[in-house]
């Protein structure tokens, strides 16, 4: 759920950047969109993209664990059953 929000944040950042930064390049530029306010999405955009992969690389260090968990106890048996033969 958590990765969830961090990656609705981080494209809903990235979209309003591109957004803003192309009304900026007409002269239709609201009060609120200024190099500041861009520069607070950019930031916002690489903490929560920095968060979610952070969240992605524990999500796949655990999966590995567990196909190696998995792998460890197919030897296993694969091994008594030839030690048995």
């Amino acid at each position: 759920m958590m990765k969830k929000i961090l990656n609705i944040i981080s494209t809903i950042t990235s979209l309003l950047f591109g957004i803003f930064w192309i009304i900026s390049k007409f002269d239709f530029s609201p009060n609120f969109n200024t190099d500041d306010f861009r520069n607070g999405l950019v930031v916002i955009f690489l903490i929560t993209g920095y968060y979610y992969y952070q969240l992605e690389i524990k999500d796949k260090n655990k999966e590995i664990k567990k196909l190696k968990k998995k792998l460890k106890k197919a030897k296993n048996t694969e091994t008594n059953a030839t030690e048995k033969i």
